[in-house]
């Protein structure tokens, strides 16, 4: 026979027995469920990891494309800046050659008129100018070629290779220009002292300078066409 103190025992025991079962199911479910999330979250870590790292390859990427548009930029605004202050110098050098060409202008209608001392006179500032336009296309030939290794194609590159070898040209036509005053205004000091031997010698110099210079005219000419036809052609493209 049981005790009703046991039988109370008993039950509880059951009751015990069966909260622990419950407790032991609940647990496992969620152990469970923790694992799931576990996997969730790694496998979604691991796609966000792939995503991010996708991500940013494109911005690397992306990145160096910038780099390389800022670099031709940077390379453009410094050609622009250089072919400016190149066409500039050399707009100096054809403003300084008219002012050249009109003093000897000057200067030869005086000797031809036989006074030599204002003849001597504007020789002198005919030669002075054709100095200051020789050294011109010299400074405007140094400024295109700092420009050329800013060309940022094969058209701008082919263009201001011309203009370097026309700023060659048009130094030279100037210092023979330059050549052909100093020995009229020499020609004339002589011609003024009355010393005609040297003074008909400095006129033979300046007749073979003269010719020097007119065998010059066609590639003179010739690269002036040279540049315009690059340039025509530039703007039709």
């Amino acid at each position: 026979m049981i005790d009703v103190t046991d039988e109370i025992l008993l039950q509880k025991f059951k009751i015990g027995k069966k909260i622990k079962g419950q407790a032991e199911k609940f647990m496992k479910s969620i152990i469970v469920g923790l694992i799931v999330v576990v996997c969730v979250i790694g496998s979604a870590g691991g796609t966000y990891l792939f995503v991010d790292q996708t991500k940013q390859n494109e911005i690397k990427n992306l990145t160096s494309q910038i780099d390389n548009l800022n670099d031709i930029n940077e390379d453009k605004q410094e050609f622009d800046r250089l072919i400016i202050k190149a066409l500039r110098t050399e707009g100096i050098g054809w403003l300084n050659n008219g002012w050249a060409r009109a003093y000897k202008d000057e200067a030869a209608l005086f000797y031809k008129g036989g006074d030599y001392d204002w003849g001597g006179l504007y020789y002198n500032f005919a030669y002075d100018y054709y100095d200051y336009v020789a050294d011109n296309f010299k400074d405007a030939k140094s400024l295109f070629n700092q420009a050329l290794k800013y060309a940022t194609n094969d058209k701008t590159l082919e263009i201001t290779q011309k203009y370097i070898e026309l700023m060659n040209i048009t130094t030279d036509f100037a210092n023979v220009e330059a050549d052909i005053c100093d020995d009229f205004r020499l020609a004339c000091y002589y011609f003024n002292m009355s010393d005609f031997e040297n003074g008909n010698n400095k006129v033979i110099d300046a007749n073979n300078h003269i010719e020097q210079r007119n065998a010059m005219l066609d590639t003179y000419d010739n690269a002036f066409e040279e540049i315009d036809a690059l340039l025509e052609s530039s703007w039709t493209e």
